[in-house]
């Protein structure tokens, strides 16, 4: 058991392992595709920490961007009070919320629609509803605090993307020169093969 302990706790770490592969190490157990891979790792590394800044720009933009939507929408609708038609029943209402259908008038013109109010509302009472320059009835605007884990989102989307894409350049260029090595080795041991005699059951 302490044998065993003794060779993982010995076992290089992945920097480690990675440094041992330097391109620029002289050692004659290092193929020109070992050399290729490490160049290959490190470019890879090197782009994904190139990636991250460049994410968090394109998280900065679309925030900035949404921000700006907001702003405009807001600008161009407003709330004010509606009627409502008809009493609600209580069996309709979902989380204590229910549609009623609602009538209000702006500059002279009687419009209609149906929002969402509580359920305990009767007809007649009045309840709040966002309006287009129109007058007739609009979604309730996005708030600035909404813009946030847009973009955070869209900052880890791409990074993420990113990431995977390179990571799988990663594995298949491992994969790729593998192959290749195993064909040189294969190569090599019948050469030495006939060159030492040797026999193949």
């Amino acid at each position: 058991m302490g044998t065993r302990d003794t060779i993982m706790n010995t076992y290089p770490t992945l920097p480690q392992r990675m440094w041992s592969m330097r391109p620029w190490r002289v050692c004659p157990l290092m193929r020109m595709s070992h050399r290729v891979e490490s160049m290959i790792h490190a470019g890879i590394l090197a782009l994904i920490a190139l990636a991250l800044p460049v994410a968090a720009a394109i998280g900065t933009s679309t925030y900035t961007s949404r921000v700006e939507q907001t702003s405009q929408i807001s600008e161009s609708v407003r709330q004010m009070d509606a009627v409502v038609d008809i009493t609600p029943h209580a069996k309709d209402a979902v989380l204590g919320m229910v549609s009623v259908p609602v009538h209000w008038t702006l500059d002279d013109r009687s419009h209609s629609g149906a929002t969402m109010a509580d359920a305990s509302v009767k007809q007649g009472d009045s309840v709040l509803i966002w309006v287009g320059p129109d007058g007739e009835q609009a979604a309730k605007p996005p708030s600035r605090t909404e813009a946030l884990p847009d973009a955070i989102a869209v900052a880890v989307g791409c990074f993420g993307l990113f990431t995977a894409v390179m990571l799988t350049l990663w594995h298949g260029a491992g994969r790729f020169l593998d192959h290749l090595r195993w064909n040189d080795w294969s190569r090599e041991w019948a050469a030495l093969a006939v060159d030492r005699k040797w026999n193949h059951l």
